[in-house]
């Protein structure tokens, strides 16, 4: 648009992997020109078929690795990484993570090597990675930041999310602003290793979870987004109860596929101040 600047922006699809129909709706709504970037977790169900499908995307879709740390089974054999896992091996819950993170219990050198272990996961699998970040924002946690910061740096990944959004910013509901703080205070905490570089300079997102009126706020967040570039963190895909063991949200993936496929948001979209892209584009 003539005279109008154009903001850059990614709009990055977390939970890739998670199960089929999870990636079956990320699929849908990166060839319908609306998601550009996705986020894949190494140790969940669909892990195999979400590397069919961003093959198969090719170009079209940027993919890095969602950290996971807070559900199923370490990639890193189970003897190297102890304190992350429960008695019977597997990932802790993310609030006895945090405990345990938060009484010193929470060893940053395997929280590295599982790191280590999933980003050489993807990149068997031939994924080249184009961002890390992670499940449930665990990496804001200073036991969690440096080692995987550490990690991706060694992997020759450069972009690592700062999931930092303004606590007045729309949509600002009382428990969107809570999680965007706790995450805020979490991160302002200081951490050994490299300091995480983004591949944007501004991120958006948290308090897109489960809101009622997902298309609404979505809308209202694209017209308020700054001046550069953003990250929009979303999570689509297709209603399937057989991962609430693995993830609680459920429905709302229906809700914000359903949005994003909407000719409101792709008009929006389409109207010539946003320009999507991927991270490390030009």
């Amino acid at each position: 648009m003539t005279g109008t600047l154009r903001r850059r922006v990614v709009i990055n699809a977390d939970d890739l992997g998670l199960s089929v129909l999870v990636n079956e709706g990320i699929e849908e709504a990166v060839r319908a020109g609306v998601v550009t970037s996705a986020s894949l977790m190494v140790n969940t169900p669909g892990f195999d078929d979400a590397v069919r499908r961003a093959r198969a995307l090719g170009g079209r879709l940027g993919v890095g690795l969602h950290f996971n740390l807070t559900t199923g089974r370490s990639v890193a054999p189970a003897a190297a990484v102890p304190s992350l896992l429960d008695g019977e091996g597997r990932f802790l819950s993310l609030g006895r993570l945090l405990r345990r993170a938060l009484a010193g219990g929470v060893r940053p050198e395997e929280v590295r090597r599982e790191a280590d272990a999933q980003l050489a996961r993807l990149r068997a699998a031939g994924i080249v990675p184009t961002h890390a970040d992670s499940h449930r924002h665990v990496h804001a946690f200073p036991a969690m930041r440096g080692a995987l910061a550490a990690a991706a740096a060694a992997a020759g990944v450069t972009v690592i999310r700062r999931p930092l959004e303004p606590l007045w910013a729309r949509p600002t509901g009382l428990v969107g602003i809570i999680k965007r703080a706790l995450v805020a205070a979490a991160w302002a905490v200081p951490s050994r290793g490299p300091r995480p570089l983004p591949g944007a300079a501004s991120f958006r997102g948290i308090a897109l979870l489960g809101v009622p009126r997902f298309q609404e706020d979505l809308l209202a967040l694209l017209d308020a987004l700054p001046e550069g570039s953003t990250e929009v963190m979303v999570h689509p895909g297709k209603d399937d109860s057989s991962v609430v063991a693995w993830d609680p949200y459920i429905a709302g993936r229906a809700v914000e596929l359903a949005a994003l496929l909407s000719a409101p948001v792709r008009e929006r979209l389409a109207r010539g101040d946003l320009v999507l892209t991927r991270f490390g584009a030009a």
